[in-house]
């Protein structure tokens, strides 16, 4: 039957540094209690589609992915770009001189970032017995990231006053610094922090592989109840420490889900289907950009020992399934909680880590439709040589925090044997 298999969504789309981390993923299957007869096996393709242009921020609201790079540049930021007391006392005082405060806006600085991801996940599973059914899902991901920075100056007199300020103390060299930063301060700013230059990529990398088992421990003519264990690999590369923007095959740490599904025939066309799981990820050591102030992820400090705990997650899905004759038309809804990432380590101030779980707390609430058709009641009356089915499904995120706000759609190809 399809969706025998209940595989959760590889693709991580990690965007480090200035954009956003996500764990919280669109949901693609459906939830089912089915398993596999004994020594039967199933081959499925699972071809997904998604864009990552939109997201929803920490309060629920729909923004662009590149939303971090659109930022006003006050007095204050330059302030705390300078390190010396000398360097600050004298900024103070040439911005005094121009009738400025360190709240004035200089200028404003703009971003997008599109991001277009395939994943291509062959998944196998085995009928073991009557009642367990095993697989392992291997995903591949390609992406395509494009990004484009820019800068609108605000107050060009501001800008000319604080040039002429630094003329006049005979400060050829920061002239020649401060324009290059009014020309392209985030550049500038990624250069200054010793990131790699931003550019757009193309790139394909193994994913987390996944293993999978599921148990149908009770069943009846209207009811079954099946538990199911996950254990995700940490094999897909974890995102560049030194890209501002990158597209990662995995987080690199192990994680365990466990779940439990039910299924009630309600008519012989028509089954409703409910599932909860719960992932638990298991602490680790990582390379990470130490936060310097708590307003901007993006830092030139990396501790390359700094203890992770990312954040467990929880799902409910609930899905009512039609099938008649071959053909099958599903719709589910699902909510997905992730709690806070926390990070600690001996490199720098407590408080730096504590910056790094900002805005890592999310949740996520999607609906879901697809539409396929199988052979097997055909293969059954050996009218089609082979059991197969194919699906369409397509996933829309309603709402949420700090996810991905983009549609997710994918195609389905199984044949059992």
């Amino acid at each position: 039957m399809p969706n025998t298999l209940k595989t959760v969504f590889i693709l991580c789309i990690a965007l480090n540094s200035a954009v956003f981390a996500g764990a919280l993923k669109p949901p693609f299957s459906f939830p089912s209690a089915k398993v596999l007869p004994k020594g039967v096996r199933n081959l499925s393709y699972k071809g997904l589609m998604i864009n990552a242009n939109t997201k929803f921020n920490n309060s629920g609201q729909r923004v662009t992915v590149g939303d971090p790079f659109n930022k006003r540049i006050t007095f204050q930021d330059i302030l705390d770009g300078k390190d010396s007391y000398v360097d600050k006392a004298g900024i103070k005082q040439m911005m005094h001189s121009i009738g400025a405060s360190e709240q004035d806006m200089i200028a404003r600085t703009t971003g997008q970032v599109n991001i277009v991801a395939d994943a291509h996940i062959p998944v196998f599973a085995y009928g073991l017995g009557k009642r367990l059914t095993v697989a392992i899902a291997i995903p591949v991901v390609h992406s395509s990231t494009n990004i484009d920075v820019g800068n609108v100056q605000a107050n060009q007199n501001f800008i000319n006053g604080f040039r002429k300020a630094l003329k006049d103390k005979g400060a050829d060299d920061k002239v020649v610094e401060f324009n290059k930063k009014m020309i392209d301060p985030i550049s500038e700013k990624v250069k200054e922090d010793n990131y790699l230059q931003m550019n757009n990529e193309n790139k394909t990398l193994l994913g987390d592989i996944k293993l999978v088992s599921k148990y149908n421990f009770f069943e009846n003519e209207t009811n079954r109840l099946t538990l199911s264990l996950d254990i995700s690999l940490p094999t897909g590369k974890q995102a560049d420490v030194n890209k501002v923007v990158d597209i990662s095959g995995g987080d690199g740490q192990t994680d365990v889900g466990f779940g439990l599904a039910h299924d009630l025939q309600v008519l012989n066309i028509l089954t409703l289907s409910y599932a909860a799981a719960y992932t638990f990820q298991f602490a680790d050591h990582t390379a990470k950009r130490i936060p310097t102030k708590s307003t901007s992820s993006l830092s030139p400090d990396i501790d390359d020992n700094t203890w992770r705990d990312l954040g467990d997650n929880f799902l409910i899905h609930l899905a009512t399934k039609f099938h008649y004759q071959g053909f099958h038309f599903d719709t589910a809804y699902s909510f997905q909680y992730k709690e806070r990432d926390v990070y600690a380590g001996n490199k720098y101030e407590k408080e730096r880590y504590e910056w790094s779980s900002k805005d890592t707390r999310q949740n996520m609430h999607t609906i879901q439709v697809s539409l396929g058709y199988d052979t097997i009641t055909l293969y059954k009356k050996k009218q089609f040589a082979a059991p197969l089915s194919v699906t369409l499904n397509h996933t829309r995120v309603v709402a949420g925090k700090n996810v991905v706000n983009d549609p997710l759609t994918s195609l389905d190809f199984s044949m059992f044997f």
